[in-house]
């Protein structure tokens, strides 16, 4: 006479331990995936407000006053060194070539590594400088 036996044996139970394991290390992984992209996106939100918050400095500053020497004595917030490691601030200058108002054209490019070392896209921001309304022909 054959008995029947209800319940789990070792082997079903050995199989759902090790599907609930892959599982939960797939959400770990996605987890910290996600994680990443967010620190990666806060990263360039930071530093696009930076750059904004410099290139409006350099766009309140008279015409004849922006010149390469004073754009090299530009520096980033103590705040924005912690946040973008290895946050490296250039700002190009160039001269109108066009016909027309005196203008020069501000190329501001902020770039930084990620947290893995790599260099990150650079947030670059062009503007042109016409100066002030009264110096307009």
């Amino acid at each position: 006479m054959t008995t029947k036996r209800s319940g789990f044996s070792l082997m079903e139970t050995t199989v759902a331990i090790a599907l609930l394991a892959a599982a939960g290390a797939i959400c770990v992984q996605v987890l910290v995936a996600g994680a990443a992209a967010r620190r990666a996106a806060d990263q360039r939100l930071f530093a696009s407000r930076e750059a904004a918050n410099v290139m409006e400095r350099l766009m309140a500053a008279p015409r004849d006053r922006l010149t390469p020497e004073s754009v090299e004595t530009l520096t980033l917030r103590d705040e924005a060194i912690d946040v973008l490691p290895g946050a490296k601030l250039t700002v190009a200058l160039a001269p109108s070539t066009d016909e027309g108002p005196p203008a020069t054209r501000v190329t501001l490019t902020l770039a930084w590594k990620t947290r893995a070392g790599t260099a990150a896209l650079p947030v670059r921001l062009v503007a042109w400088h016409y100066g002030a309304a009264e110096d307009q022909p």
